[in-house]
């Protein structure tokens, strides 16, 4: 086996963001969720792309409502984005968290019997959102422990999809019908605008989107939609490159052996230690997409390169806008979410504020 190496190498992966992309794709799914008004989800870093830009992008870019898992979230964004911009915490306030959550401005989301008593005892007169579980088992009232009487201020009736990715599901139907019953249930005493759909519920069509759709996957180009862009890149660089013969293998386990001929192997910088847990997966060197080979290691990749002039210190695009999130998904077996929110805070990140480079 031969190799060959080259000096200044070594620079930190990068993740870019597109900011104009990501304004694009909230003016899409405005546009076909309307008139329902669309809520941005927020949560979990804006899904790894960095809570605080992002959210400040969307709010210049129209958007009033954000959603986010935490109490800790909530306070940085309103810290963020002034007075005005409606913010709801998805986990509802653990005890204690009361009082900061009403004088912040912020509402949160009750899921349960025990929340709704303490918010009712202590916060009656400031909004919160009842989340109502209509099947996803998760967070949520179940409907048969529905308060006969509303004892806070009612803002908003919620629910969330459980295959709203999967067209075709009937789960789909039965969680309307079941939002339904429980909205007639509570009676017109207590009517407030519904929420159900997330970015696969605006898809599935007019009758899930009601009065508020919360976006998330969609606003950061994690699926396949004619009207929905990539928003991130994802470029690191080759350190190595190295030539084995037939029958050589390469990375832990020697799960991959070249074959007859020979191979060219790229050693990247990257690994799981940024977030790339998975074998098997591709990235463009040159304009050419080429595979993944061997186990991934903590900071390295090894690409299969043969056939092609690669040179230590040549770009690597690991998520490209010709090698989207959704095929990168498709590709690896991996969901956009987890794709997403698995980009380690090694990757350096930087925002995109005009034309794309």
């Amino acid at each position: 086996m031969a190799s060959s190496g080259g000096g200044g190498l070594g620079a930190q992966p990068l993740l870019r963001v597109s900011l104009p992309m990501l304004a694009e794709n909230y003016a899409a799914l405005c546009d076909l969720a309307g008139p329902a008004r669309l809520g941005a989800v927020v949560k979990s870093d804006a899904y790894g792309l960095g809570l605080l830009p992002v959210a400040e992008h969307l709010a210049r870019s129209g958007c009033d409502l954000f959603l986010v898992a935490w109490l800790d979230e909530g306070i940085a964004l309103r810290e963020r984005l002034g007075p005005d911009a409606e913010i709801w915490i998805m986990h509802g306030v653990e005890p204690g968290g009361q009082d900061e959550c009403s004088a912040r401005g912020l509402i949160p989301v009750l899921n349960d019997p025990d929340q709704i008593a303490r918010w009712s005892s202590s916060h009656a007169d400031h909004p919160a959102v009842l989340n109502i579980d209509t099947g996803m088992n998760r967070l949520g009232v179940d409907p048969g422990q529905l308060p006969g009487v509303i004892a806070f201020r009612l803002h908003a009736l919620m629910s969330h999809l459980a295959s709203s990715g999967r067209p075709d599901s009937a789960q789909n139907a039965e969680q309307l019908a079941r939002l339904h019953r429980a909205a007639g249930r509570l009676g017109s005493a207590h009517r407030a605008p519904i929420s159900l759909a997330n970015t696969g519920g605006v898809l599935l069509g007019a009758d899930y989107r009601f009065d508020i759709c919360r976006c998330g996957i969609g606003l950061y180009g994690g699926i396949l939609h004619e009207r929905i862009a990539p928003v991130v890149e994802l470029h690191t660089q080759v350190l190595q490159v190295r030539r084995l013969r037939a029958g050589e293998s390469v990375g832990y386990n020697a799960r991959w052996c070249a074959p007859a001929g020979g191979a060219q192997i790229a050693v990247i910088a990257a690994g799981y230690a940024d977030g790339w847990l998975f074998d098997g997966g591709w990235a463009r060197v040159g304009g050419v997409r080429v595979p993944m080979v061997g186990e991934v290691s903590m900071d390295l990749i090894t690409l299969d390169v043969t056939g092609l002039e690669v040179q230590p210190g040549d770009p690597v695009a690991l998520a490209d806008a010709q090698l989207t999130v959704p095929e990168l998904s498709r590709l690896t077996g991996r969901s956009s979410y987890d794709i997403l929110t698995g980009i380690g805070a090694r990757f350096r990140r930087e925002y995109v504020l005009g034309a794309e480079p």
